[in-house]
Formats: structure tokens, C-alpha cells, sequence
């Protein structure tokens, strides 16, 4: 695959992403929310939604912005990478949520489809580089 290519597939993964995160965690502090029987599932606190709520929110748009940050690049994929990781604790959680409340794993599809584009999304950015040959 050529760097272009690549670099455009990586953007277009990551900006999905990012939609996906950022939407759901808005979501959550939205007054119709009815999701609380899953985080009572992992915890008896009643600011759960509205931690991992911000936590998907930041996370979505750190996943989109940290490369316009003006730090070094090898710095940006670490960051990235620890931000993807977070994502991914959270995201297990909510699939562990759906289970326990459901038994099933039939209403967790966002939050698999969200595992699978943040593991894309540490994979494709902390790859360094391919040269272009002139």
C-alpha cells in the first residue's frame, strides 16, 4: 500500500473513531439517557455515566487532535497509544457491562465495532513511516 494510501486510511479509521467515541460519550449527559442499569452493574456510584461519559469524550477527540499537537511525533504516538489503551479498558468494560445485564453480547455491537477501531487506530499510528522512494 502506498504512504498516501495509508496515511488516507489511517485518517478516515481515526476520525471514526473519534465520531463514534465522542457521540457516545455526549450521549451519556444527555437527559433521555436510560443506560444506567449497565453501570450499576459495575459499580454502585452514581457519577459512573457521567465519568466514563467525559473519559469517551476526551479520548475521541485526543485520538483525533494529538497529532496537531506541537510535541514530537514519537511522543504523539505514545500519547496516542496510552489514550487507545484507556479507550480499550473502558470499551471491555462496557461489553462486560452489556453481558452481565443481558447475558448476551446482542446490544454491545457499538462498543465491539469501537474495540476494533481503537485497536486499529493504536496499530495504524504507532507503524512508523513508510520512505517514499522519488
Amino acid at each position: 500500500m502506498s504512504p498516501k494510501i495509508r496515511n488516507i486510511v489511517t485518517w478516515v479509521i481515526t476520525a471514526l473513531c473519534g465520531i463514534q467515541l465522542v457521540l457516545g460519550g455526549v450521549f451519556k449527559f444527555l437527559p433521555g439517557f436510560d443506560g444506567h442499569k449497565y453501570f450499576e452493574a459495575l459499580s454502585s456510584w452514581s457519577g459512573m455515566p457521567m465519568l466514563i461519559g467525559a473519559s469517551e469524550v476526551l479520548g475521541g477527540l485526543g485520538m483525533i487532535l494529538i497529532p496537531f499537537l506541537g510535541i514530537a511525533t514519537s511522543s504523539k504516538r505514545k500519547l496516542r497509544s496510552l489514550a487507545g489503551l484507556g479507550l480499550l479498558i473502558i470499551l471491555f468494560g462496557a461489553v462486560y457491562a452489556h453481558y452481565k445485564v443481558e447475558g448476551d453480547l446482542s446490544n454491545s455491537g457499538g462498543a465491539i465495532l469501537a474495540i476494533v477501531l481503537v485497536s486499529l487506530t493504536i496499530f495504524l499510528w504507532s507503524r512508523k513511516p513508510i520512505a517514499q522512494t522519488a
